[in-house]
Order: structure tokens, then C-alpha cells, then sequence
């Protein structure tokens, strides 16, 4: 099976705390779905596709193709410029926390 989501992380230049505070899941969750003891569900893969500006598929379905890492690439030094630029004020983590906190909420 493969497994793209560490890669994925490391090309997005993100931790995994970053990660699992974005999504509102703990760090040792995206821990465990990257070295494949456990597998995101759906609705935290499509979380995870929110944030790292990709399809899904690219989870566990497809490789890599160098389209989709200079996307990841890409899409992770301008979410690092949005927060120097505005001195720490803007953070994208912070923002999808809230953002996915209250969809979450609204489901239950």
C-alpha cells in the first residue's frame, strides 16, 4: 500500500503537531497514519487535502509525481510568507483549526 503522507509533510515543510492542530486531531494520530499503523478516515483526508492543496488520491493511491511535490512545495512557502508577512498573526494552522472546530461542531 502506498503512503505519500510523511513525504507529503516534509515537502510542505510542516511538523506534525503543526499538522495534527490544523486538522484538530492529536500528533501521535498523524504519527501512527504515517508510519501506517492506523489510516486517516475520509473526512481527515479531505481535511489533510484542504490543507495541503492536494487530491487525496495522493494519500495512499498514487505516487508522487513531481507536479503534485512542486505543488505541495509551493503551497507550503506561501502559507509561511502569509505568517512572516503578517508577523505571526496569521497562521494557517490556527485558522483551519478554527475553520474545521466548527464544522465538526455543527455536525455533531
Amino acid at each position: 500500500m502506498i503512503n505519500n503522507l510523511k513525504q507529503i509533510r516534509e515537502l510542505y515543510g510542516a511538523t506534525q503537531e503543526q499538522v495534527a492542530q490544523a486538522i484538530n486531531v492529536n500528533r501521535v494520530t498523524v504519527a501512527d497514519w504515517e508510519s501506517g499503523a492506523s489510516k486517516a478516515s475520509s473526512s481527515n483526508q479531505e481535511k489533510l487535502s484542504i490543507y495541503y492543496g492536494i487530491g487525496p488520491e495522493f494519500f495512499y493511491e498514487k505516487d508522487l509525481s513531481d507536479e503534485a511535490k512542486n505543488l505541495i512545495i509551493a503551497t507550503g512557502e506561501e502559507s509561511k510568507r502569509i505568517a512572516k508577512t503578517s508577523n505571526g498573526q496569521h497562521s494557517k494552522e490556527e485558522t483551519f483549526h478554527k475553520l474545521f472546530e466548527s464544522l465538526t461542531f455543527q455536525q455533531a
